[in-house]
Order: structure tokens, then sequence, then C-alpha cells
């Protein structure tokens, strides 16, 4: 589940099966803040889990395309640099599961930028 925490400033992501104590009320629902979707929120987080927002640029193996279309959707910068690379920048929030997801690509995918990303990959 997606919710706004006013308690933390920021929209988060919620496992149902831990919520307990729940109770319906009559008051009503709070607006989304106005720079909020849900397509961008869950082309950056990664496995429900949120860390330090970064822009990230990565060098990929054009067998990879699809797999980050799905992941950070059509939109995504994407730039071709030889017959068998290419290049995507997208914002991610920097969590174990975004190394983990880089590294499950079998080295066809590289972490360029910026370089603190870059040195958690060394």
């Amino acid at each position: 589940m997606v919710g706004y925490s006013e308690e933390r400033k920021l929209v988060a992501t919620y496992r149902v099966s831990r919520i307990s104590h729940l109770t319906v009320t009559e008051e009503s629902a709070r607006k989304r803040p106005a720079d909020f979707t849900i397509s961008d929120y869950f082309g950056q987080t990664f496995f429900m889990y949120l860390g330090e927002e970064a822009k990230v640029e990565l060098l990929c193996e054009n067998a990879l395309k699809g797999s980050i279309i799905d992941r950070f959707g059509e939109e995504v910068c994407v730039q071709i640099v030889d017959k068998e690379h290419f290049k995507v920048t997208a914002t991610v929030a920097l969590n174990n599961n975004f190394h983990g997801w880089v590294f499950a690509s079998g080295g066809k995918m590289w972490i360029l930028d910026p370089e603190k990303v870059v040195d958690v990959e060394k």
C-alpha cells in the first residue's frame, strides 16, 4: 500500500501484512502531493524499499532494453552508445535492492555515475 506519512513528510510503501490495529474512520483521505505520480514512484523504488534519491547513469547491453523500460517507463532518457550498448539516466532510491538489481544483470549493466554510487559497486 502506498500512502503519505505526515510524521515523516513523505510518500512511502507500507506492507499491509504488517499493519495492526486498523480502524475505519469517517476522516477524509488526504490529497496526494501535487508533484507525486505513482509511475515515477514505482520506477524509483526497488521492491518497496526507499533510500536516498539519486540520479544515476547506467551503461547497459541492448538485451536489457526491455527490462529498463519495464522498470523506468517509456519516457526514460536513453542514449545509444554503440551497436551493443546504451546509456540510461534515471532517478532511483539508493538501497541494497537497487544494487542487487544491477548485479542481477549478470554483468550486462554498469553504474557510471554518480561516483558515490559507483564506489559501492566496486
